[in-house]
């Protein structure tokens, strides 16, 4: 009988590249695999996605637009929990309702599934794996994609959230058959503050596949103007590190111009308003819309160098590598990012892809450009890049490490990752 995965996340696949990598990865290594999922707005996204792929699927809608009522209820019980935790009721019940809106309809689901092993990913559904584990009498695994607890956006805005985290985290995550982390730091912060005896890393990585149409950056052809900087992200907003960039393009002057790619929320049009307002005169700054998955990193290799500015305020944004990062070494971009323990752990002072700046030091950006934008450096930067993106930083090279993950732990024999090109250690179901 075929093993049966099940991972289930609280948000839309679209914005999960990690869990769409897992099960595409656990599908073709022999796995049967279903994923469980919540939605509660757009969904052409998600269904552009998952209309090409092999595995199962499951869909909590609970969309205002589409499911009013279901809506309405979600979110009273949602509040009604946040009140009972403020007001200091501990129970995993009440904590797990308060964190994950629609976390029984979730877990009803969850538990219908015959699996051999459910992945949660993220900590709102922590629990849900968990105790749809356990009614199974099989394992789970978590996957820390971010330190939610430690996010400032998170728990430094609303206090009695991060409690709640870490009172998940401290009760599950020693109970799991396996935690996995983005990147090494962020292992290596685990393992400490939740006395794990190991955590596996596969960075935040896509497919070579994924770059199989474009050119190499040296044959691609000779851009005249200014040089084109990139940023992308779901959203464009504050808090990103676009203040440092935004503050350093008149010190630059002409010789860049940046492209922003991304949707700008209403809460947040008044923000790029203000920053962009300085710079518009000049067209320094080009704001696109969020690209299709199969067009992101075409649109990428239209310029030369990417902007990963996470700042360093917060554990999580000091720990973790986000996609971008990935995706603009795939793309053959070189790179500029903060000095963050993230950003050193994937890149060594030999990278020769880009180089790294102290967040907030606009003075070290604006030096570091002018010296990456120069011909001969940034050429040689690309291709560093370029090279680092198929050989090192490539899901084929991370993937191994992933399905040693899996079947480690599994109690019971599972298929062989035989198709992994290398060996590392340590349908809608509507």
């Amino acid at each position: 009988m075929t093993t049966r995965v099940c991972l289930l996340s609280p948000a839309p696949v679209w914005v999960n590249p990690r869990l769409v990598k897992e099960a595409d990865t656990l599908h073709a290594a022999g796995y049967d695999v279903v994923v469980g999922y919540r939605a509660d707005g757009d969904v052409e996204r998600d269904d552009a996605i998952l209309a090409t792929k092999p595995w199962r699927w499951h869909r909590i809608d609970v969309a205002r637009a589409r499911r009013p009522v279901a809506w309405i209820l979600a979110a009273w019980r949602q509040r009604g929990a946040e009140w009972l935790v403020r007001a200091g009721v501990p129970t995993s019940a009440v904590a797990r309702a308060a964190y994950c809106r629609s976390d029984g309809d979730l877990a009803d689901w969850a538990m219908a599934q015959d699996a051999d092993l459910y992945i949660a990913h993220t900590q709102p559904v922590l629990a849900v794996a968990a105790d749809a584990a356990r009614s199974r009498r099989v394992p789970f695994a978590f996957d820390c994609e971010d330190l939610l607890a430690e996010e400032a956006a998170d728990g430094g805005r609303a206090a009695w959230r991060r409690g709640m985290i870490r009172r998940l985290e401290r009760q599950y995550l020693p109970q799991a058959a396996y935690v996995s982390a983005t990147s090494a730091p962020m292992a290596a912060y685990l393992v400490e503050r939740y006395a794990l005896r190991t955590v596996p890393v596969w960075h935040n990585c896509i497919p070579a596949v994924n770059a199989a149409a474009l050119h190499d950056p040296g044959e691609r052809p000779a851009a005249a103007g200014p040089v084109e900087l990139a940023w992308i992200s779901a959203t464009i907003g504050p808090g990103r590190g676009l203040e440092d960039i935004f503050a350093a393009l008149p010190q630059v002057g002409s010789r860049v111009v940046l492209h922003l790619y991304g949707a700008v929320t209403s809460g947040h049009a008044e923000w790029l308003e203000v920053h962009l307002a300085p710079l518009r005169a000049r067209s320094l700054v080009v704001v696109h819309p969020v690209q299709p998955p199969d067009r992101v990193l075409v649109a990428l290799a239209q310029h030369r160098i990417g902007l990963s500015l996470d700042p360093d305020d917060c554990l999580n944004r000091g720990l973790t590598v986000s996609n971008k990062f990935f995706l603009y070494l795939q793309a053959g971009l070189a790179c500029v990012a903060t000095d963050t323990a993230g950003h050193r752990s994937v890149f060594p002072p030999d990278a020769g892809y880009g180089g790294l700046y102290r967040p907030g030091d606009v003075a070290a950006l604006v030096s570091l450009l002018d010296r990456l934008t120069a011909a001969s450096t940034l050429s040689a930067a690309q291709e560093a890049a370029w090279v680092a993106g198929r050989t090192r930083f490539v899901w084929e090279r991370e993937q191994p490490v992933f399905l040693d993950a899996v079947a480690r732990a599994l109690p019971a024999p599972s298929p062989s990752p035989a198709s992994a090109p290398i060996t590392v250690r340590g349908r809608g179901d509507r």
